[in-house]
């Protein structure tokens, strides 16, 4: 569920490999702040829970006008700015305001498991890369270990008036339950080096060795889909490798430029690489970092590794007897939507 709206402002930090990466929500929080309160006056999203507590018992349901089959799917293929941090059920207190902005509809989110409402997110698309709600809402499920869906029998809100008399149904809210599921069958496999391990991060995994201060993280970015409107482009996906590479090298060396993506493989896919020393969390070190872009059609990947010099030598072969073992394999739930 959307638990404890006033959590909204703690912050968080998203970090990959030695390496802290901010990842960025762009809205107005005056602005969000202010709408935020007038709705916080009116209501609340609530789960169904078994032991609801003294206030929440106060708390009256409020029906939603449920949306049709047309309504719901185009509102899925609208799009937005890709952005998310935070935690899932803080990240869903904000995107409740700014999806009503961005979408002309109020997005909830919700969940009733435990794990899921605490689970950090960070955006996996490009800068101006603005994905469908469906392709946003998948990314969210990878994350979260989950699948999402609409249920028109589960649409409604809290509401604390003292009216009598029976509310009338609201218009322009949707509510997307988010479930956990078994542990995703990644799209990707590889050798994995003696003594490694690998630790799941939902749409990412942690490659860890047993005695040196590096690692190689694997991201599953996702489904990238060009407008409706605009033109088939066959180079669509190349287009978009060159534009994910690019967000990643400017996180960390925001002078990088796209003559610096050289051309590599991983297996037998194509891939655009691109290294730099950037700074690392210990004072006065810095680390290599090594990212590898590449796709499965539209389907984007990003692997990372950072290394300190003094373990270069020890531990990028084995990095590159990985990467040239990696292939892709069909992942048993590609779309996590229901």
């Amino acid at each position: 569920m959307i638990s404890s709206f006033l959590d909204f402002w703690v912050d968080s930090e998203c970090a990959t490999t030695t390496v802290s990466v901010s990842m960025n929500f762009t809205c107005s929080r005056i602005t969000l702040f202010s709408i935020f309160l007038s709705l916080l006056l009116s209501f609340n999203l609530s789960a169904q829970d078994s032991k609801p507590k003294e206030t929440e018992a106060k708390i009256k349901k409020q029906a939603v006008v449920v949306l049709t089959d047309a309504k719901l799917e185009k509102i899925l293929n609208k799009r937005l700015e890709g952005g998310m941090s935070y935690s899932f059920k803080q990240f869903g207190n904000m995107f409740f305001v700014k999806s009503r902005i961005d979408l002309g509809t109020s997005i909830g989110l919700m969940s009733k498991s435990k794990e899921i409402p605490e689970k950090p997110l960070q955006s996996t698309f490009p800068t101006g890369c603005n994905p469908t709600l469906r392709e946003f809402f998948d990314s969210i499920g990878r994350q979260t270990t989950s699948t999402w869906k609409y249920d028109p029998t589960n649409q409604f809100i809290g509401s604390q008036t003292k009216e009598k008399k029976k509310p009338a149904q609201i218009k322009d809210i949707a509510i997307f339950e988010f479930k956990e599921t078994k542990e995703r069958t990644k799209s990707f496999k590889f050798k994995l080096s003696e003594g490694w391990a690998a630790i799941d991060q939902g749409t990412w995994v942690m490659h860890r060795p047993p005695e040196y201060p590096v690692g190689m993280d694997i991201y599953e970015l996702g489904e990238f889909s060009q407008k409706a409107s605009e033109k088939a482009d066959p180079d669509f996906s190349e287009k978009m490798r060159l534009r994910i590479a690019m967000h990643w090298a400017k996180r960390v060396n925001p002078k990088a430029t796209e003559d610096l993506m050289k051309l590599a493989k991983v297996g037998k896919l194509d891939a655009l690489f691109y290294d730099t020393m950037i700074p690392s969390n210990l004072e006065g070190e810095k680390v290599r970092w090594r990212q590898w872009i590449f796709m499965d059609g539209n389907r984007g990947y990003f692997i990372v590794i950072t290394i300190f010099p003094d373990y270069e030598a020890k531990m990028f072969p084995k990095v590159e007897e990985m990467i040239t073992s990696f292939e892709l394999v069909k992942s048993e739930s590609d779309g996590p939507g229901e």
